[in-house]
C-alpha cells in the first residue's frame, strides 16, 4: 500500500445539528465522510436515515442494516468473502445491479487487534491519472459493454469506468469470480491494478468508528484478520429533492 490516510483526515462530527450540511458538502467534494460519534444501531439508523432512503439488500435485516462478520453458516462462495476472515478486495458495492446504492455506511462494532485494515481507493483520482497519462488505457476501460457483473439476475453489462448523460462519471469495478472483462480490458487490467495498489489508502476502524462512501466513486476493501471482527453496513440512495441529493451522487465529475 503506497500511500495511509489518517482516519481524522475526513473525519466529520455527524451528530451536530448542520450535519446533513457539513456531510454533503464533504461527500461533494472528497467522497468520504469518517466519524466516531455513533454510539448504538438505533442511532445509526438515524444517521442514515437523515442522508437518504435505506436500500434493502440480500443479506439485510428488515430495517436495511447488514451484519458483517464471519459467518459459519454460509459456504465459501464468490459475493459472500465480506462474511469470511479472509481479504476481501477493492470493488463497488453493488456492482452487479443496474443502480447500486448513492453512499455504503461501515459502522465498527468489535475490530481486532490483527489486519482487518480498511482499504479505499478514490476512482476519480485513478480516472485522472489515466486521463492524463494513459488515455488509451482509460479509452479501453471506458467502453461501453466491455464487462460483465455477474451476481443477480439478470447480469449487469457495462464498463469500469462509464459516463453519465450529465456529464459524471461512475466507476463499476470487481476482481474476483463474478466480474468478467472483455479481452482489450484484460490487457490493460495489470496497469489499473497496479495504480490501485499505488493510490490506496488505508486505516483501521476502532469500536464505533465508521465511515461514510461515495459509491462510484470510491472503491473499498480490506485486508484479512484474525479474530471475530463485527461491522454494520448500510445501503442508502440520495434523495435529489434534497440539499444532500442534490449535490451527492453516483459517481463524481472528473474536471471538479
Amino acid at each position: 500500500m503506497a500511500n495511509t490516510t489518517p482516519f481524522a483526515a475526513f473525519h466529520l462530527d455527524v451528530a451536530g445539528a448542520s450535519a446533513e450540511e457539513q456531510v454533503a458538502r464533504a461527500l461533494a467534494r472528497d467522497g468520504m465522510v469518517t466519524f466516531d460519534a455513533i454510539r448504538s444501531r438505533g442511532e445509526l439508523l438515524q444517521l442514515c436515515n437523515r442522508l437518504g432512503t435505506i436500500m434493502k439488500h440480500r443479506d439485510a435485516d428488515e430495517a436495511g442494516l447488514t451484519r458483517i462478520a464471519k459467518r459459519s453458516d454460509i459456504l465459501p462462495a464468490e459475493g459472500y468473502q465480506a462474511f469470511t476472515s479472509s481479504h476481501l478486495t477493492l470493488h463497488t458495492d453493488g456492482s452487479s445491479t443496474p443502480e447500486p446504492a448513492t453512499l455504503v455506511v461501515l459502522w465498527c462494532v468489535r475490530p481486532v487487534t490483527e489486519g482487518g485494515i480498511s482499504l479505499f481507493v478514490d476512482g476519480k483520482q485513478i480516472y485522472q491519472v489515466l486521463a492524463k497519462e494513459y488515455p488509451q488505457v482509460l479509452e479501453t476501460l471506458s467502453t461501453p459493454n466491455s464487462a460483465l457483473f455477474a451476481g443477480s439476475e439478470p447480469p449487469v453489462y457495462g464498463s469500469v469506468f462509464s459516463t453519465h448523460a450529465d456529464g459524471s462519471i461512475f466507476v463499476r469495478f470487481r476482481y474476483d469470480g463474478l466480474g468478467y472483462y472483455a479481452a482489450p480490458v484484460c490487457s490493460v487490467l495489470p496497469l489499473f491494478l497496479e495504480l490501485l495498489e499505488r493510490y490506496t489508502l488505508s486505516f483501521p476502524l476502532q469500536k464505533q468508528q465508521g465511515y461514510i462512501l461515495q459509491n462510484g466513486r470510491w472503491l473499498h476493501g480490506r485486508t484479512a484478520f484474525r479474530g471475530e471482527r463485527e461491522m454494520y453496513r448500510v445501503l442508502i440512495c440520495t434523495d435529489p429533492a434534497t440539499s444532500l441529493g442534490t449535490s451527492v451522487h453516483l459517481g463524481f465529475q472528473p474536471g471538479l
